[in-house]
């Protein structure tokens, strides 16, 4: 098949690819990464292997394959001339070299072909794979836009939330939450909006949780339900690999490798990733959003965490802690909670909320409370005493169980002012203004 013909066609394969050994490769996600591109390149196919971290953690890996128009994966004969063969022979051959299950797809939604090795069910171990992939010590940083004695108020709680050890350190007028699980929190309101940072492998992780969601056509919108997953979020990884070597196949002319490098570059998904207006706003970025918006142009090698710190104005230290570099505990102020039972983790709330509890609101809902039933009790005694309520109803229990209930409405009032409050004399945003 010529190159003009396969570019012509404009087809290409999925390939997924679930290793079967549990130890070694599987732990190694460079291992992994490797060993499936070397499955593919001693197979002499023709397209790009995506580096995926989280994946190859699980020992999986995913590569898009060159295609002729009949939808089969092109391979590379001895001679040097590309030919396509049946998806079902490319699954079987992957297969046995890398004992693996191999999944190959026209898209996503439509399987052509499909090879396991026996005794293994892929299904099965990936849950069990993903369960102690979040376990693994993947250390990332959120920042959060309230201090550390107002943001330990939901300490135990959020050691629950993400299902491991947390570390609440003081910045400012912000405060860094390091948590060392890889597994994300369903975030107070009274926290958002907020940034976390990771790196996971070679990868550079930002994501944003804000006040309201953002709908698919990037507009704000009322959140209904909150979630843990991100309103936004940008990774800078590692760019695919070429399956077909930089030095070609075996009997390929350097005519036929400059050709065929083209159209397997194609296959690599260049997106133009911008800056949503929702996130800019809510993070009150300002000029910020502009060096933001520099690093989502640049490729990921030219993208660290020390660069994403300084565009945001991140505190300092965020970059050393990310990295591993600096024990979170060993920082002046910093306060560990550790995940618990779901009783634990209700009586660790109760008794962060009694000893941190913010006493400025803590003044502003009892006064508001106190100011809306103080003169209802008044109107009442004074009722009473020109006996438009008669003596025998203020001694029925009703009456204390409507007054009972008018106490509650008033604490409810105060809670509400207090939060309103609170949220209109604090900035509330992680980043710093330049």
């Amino acid at each position: 098949m010529t190159t003009d013909e396969a570019v012509a066609a404009g087809s290409s394969v999925a390939v997924g690819v679930t290793l079967r050994d549990e130890t070694g490769p599987v732990h190694e996600t460079g291992s992994v990464h490797e060993r499936i591109l070397n499955g593919l390149r001693a197979e002499r196919l023709l397209g790009v292997v995506a580096h995926d971290d989280a994946a190859a953690s699980i020992g999986q890996g995913f590569a898009s394959l060159l295609s002729d128009a009949a939808g089969r994966p092109l391979v590379v004969r001895d001679d040097g001339v590309a030919v396509g063969i049946d998806a079902e022979t490319v699954a079987a051959r992957l297969h046995r070299r890398l004992d693996a299950a191999v999944q190959l797809s026209a898209d996503e939604d439509v399987l052509i072909a499909e090879s396991v090795p026996q005794d293994f069910a892929p299904w099965d171990v990936l849950p069990a794979r993903e369960e102690a992939a979040a376990r693994t010590s993947v250390r990332w940083i959120a920042v959060l836009p309230e201090p550390a004695d107002i943001a330990v108020r939901w300490l135990t709680e959020l050691a629950t939330l993400v299902a491991g050890d947390v570390v609440l350190v003081p910045a400012g007028d912000r405060s860094l939450l390091v948590c060392d699980a890889w597994c994300f929190a369903v975030w107070p309101t009274e926290l958002r909006p907020l940034i976390g940072i990771a790196e996971v492998g070679s990868e550079v992780q930002l994501h944003a949780w804000l006040q309201r969601r953002i709908d698919t056509a990037g507009r704000s919108r009322r959140r209904v339900m909150p979630t843990p997953v991100p309103d936004w979020s940008m990774t800078w990884a590692a760019p695919p690999a070429g399956v077909m070597p930089p030095e070609g196949y075996p009997g390929m002319t350097v005519d036929a490798i400059a050709a065929w490098r083209a159209p397997q570059s194609d296959l690599v998904e260049r997106l133009e990733p911008a800056l949503p207006q929702p996130v800019a706003s809510e993070l009150q970025l300002g000029r910020r959003g502009a060096a933001l918006e520099r690093l989502l142009a640049l490729d990921p090698p030219a993208v660290t965490t020390a660069a994403i710190v300084d565009a945001l104005g991140l505190p300092e230290i965020v970059t050393a802690l990310v990295r591993g570099e600096v024990d979170p505990a060993s920082i002046p102020g910093a306060r560990s909670a550790s995940r618990q039972s779901f009783g634990r983790t209700l009586l660790g709330s109760m008794r962060d909320e009694v000893r941190h509890a913010d006493r400025s609101a803590e003044g502003i809902r009892v006064g508001v409370a106190l100011g809306a039933f103080l003169p209802i009790g008044l109107a009442v005694v004074l009722l009473a005493g020109f006996g438009v309520i008669p003596r025998a109803e203020l001694a029925d229990p009703w009456f204390f169980v409507v007054l009972a209930l008018v106490a509650v409405v008033c604490a409810g009032l105060g809670q509400v002012v207090a939060t309103h409050v609170g949220r209109r004399r604090r900035r509330r945003s992680p980043v710093r203004e330049e």
